[in-house]
């Protein structure tokens, strides 16, 4: 990461609504605590956004690895405290006990008490996905943690593997996990994740030095996901205000309907014989559909929406003020598009995807990452 790269990050990330970063850190080597260092140094021309550290207990294998950052940044202006105690979360970490006879007291010795000797009492939130037992009884088996990020719960569950090829469906879960949150109100939410390429579940800039060496910009180039962002302005405000009626979602840009909508642009049936890797596993969970979702303002039964699929027509819909969602099976070679009119005919909205819909790879990688259209 460039300093000037981490500015347009926290730049576009505040502008959309989001308040903070959780900086997952996996190593202290130069270039993660220069990236570090970036950040808050970015975070700081912007008064209220705030980051905090979420520590990857893939790589670290003991707390003594990395409490020097938190030493070194808890007292900075932009480092997310809350009630007054820094936040802190991680990746995994459930089944680490460092020595001791369980991991909560092995998180208690060696993370909670040497941060306190030196009176940093930190709120701990780690993501414990990897937790043996039942839920049920998760709180009673950690009683060092304040609460708990349920990272795992943005999909279903699948054992780890060695192996990186694999598709999980998404269709409409970004829809239905605003309905969810509006509903559950939860106390705190991540959104997963701002730039994680390695895993096609991103919706901010992906920066080229960050992935260099590796073969994800074969799947990402191309593959802008940033649309996505278009239905986070009103989520997150009726988040805030504690609203759970999803008819509040309006257009915050003064439009009278915006959204987003994604495909596949390689068809479910592609054999990717060329792949040296083959089609990814679980790929025949995948749905050759048009995935919409449509914020629409309070004359929203005066509109009409038109999708169109290979040039011809795949459905229409009146939507209802503010959250609309349609997953519309059917996909078709050729280019995808949507055009929203009024009740006089006027064109008021559209989008057109950049990557045409094909039926097989007649070279290259079987790439069933999504194209992402904002409107």
């Amino acid at each position: 990461m460039q300093p000037w790269q981490a500015v347009i990050d926290v730049q576009e990330a505040q502008s959309v609504g989001i308040d903070a970063f959780a900086l997952n850190v996996a190593s202290t080597d130069t270039w993660s605590t220069n990236a570090i260092q970036y950040l808050f140094d970015a975070a700081a021309q912007y008064n209220n956004f705030k980051l905090f550290f979420s520590f990857d207990m893939i790589h670290f294998t003991h707390p003594s690895q990395f409490l020097g950052l938190i030493e070194q940044w808890h007292n900075h202006q932009s480092y997310y405290s809350h009630n007054g105690h820094p936040f802190v979360s991680t990746f995994y970490g459930a089944r680490l006990s460092f020595g001791e006879s369980s991991p909560s007291n092995g998180w208690q010795k060696h993370y909670r008490e040497p941060l306190q000797a030196k009176g940093i009492w930190t709120y701990f939130v780690p993501a414990f996905s990897d937790a043996m037992g039942s839920p049920t009884g998760f709180t009673y088996a950690f009683p060092v943690i304040d609460g708990v990020m349920n990272w795992d719960g943005a999909w279903p569950y699948e054992s780890d593997g060695q192996v990186d090829n694999w598709y999980r469906r998404g269709e409409l879960n970004y829809a239905t996990r605003i309905r969810q949150v509006l509903s559950l109100a939860p106390d705190f939410l991540e959104i997963v994740t701002w730039n994680d390429a390695g895993e096609s579940h991103y919706f901010g800039k992906i920066w080229p030095d960050s992935i260099a060496g590796t073969n994800i910009q074969t799947y990402t180039d191309g593959y802008d996901h940033s649309g996505w962002q278009k239905l986070l302005p009103p989520f997150i405000k009726a988040y805030k205000a504690g609203i759970k009626d999803v008819s509040s979602l309006i257009p915050s840009d003064g439009k009278a309907v915006s959204g987003v909508f994604w495909y596949r642009p390689l068809l479910k049936s592609a054999s990717c014989i060329n792949d040296f890797m083959g089609k990814p596993r679980g790929w025949m969970n995948a749905e050759d559909n048009f995935n919409l979702v449509v914020l629409a303002d309070a004359r929203a039964s005066e509109y009409t929406i038109n999708i169109y699929s290979g040039y011809d027509m795949l459905a229409w819909y009146r939507p209802v003020q503010g959250l609309n969602s349609w997953s519309i099976p059917g996909l078709r070679i050729g280019s995808q598009s949507i055009e929203i009119v009024d009740i006089n005919g006027r064109v008021i909205a559209s989008g057109k995807g950049t990557m045409t819909v094909i039926g097989d790879m007649s070279h290259g990688v079987c790439n069933y990452n999504y194209q992402v259209v904002g409107f």
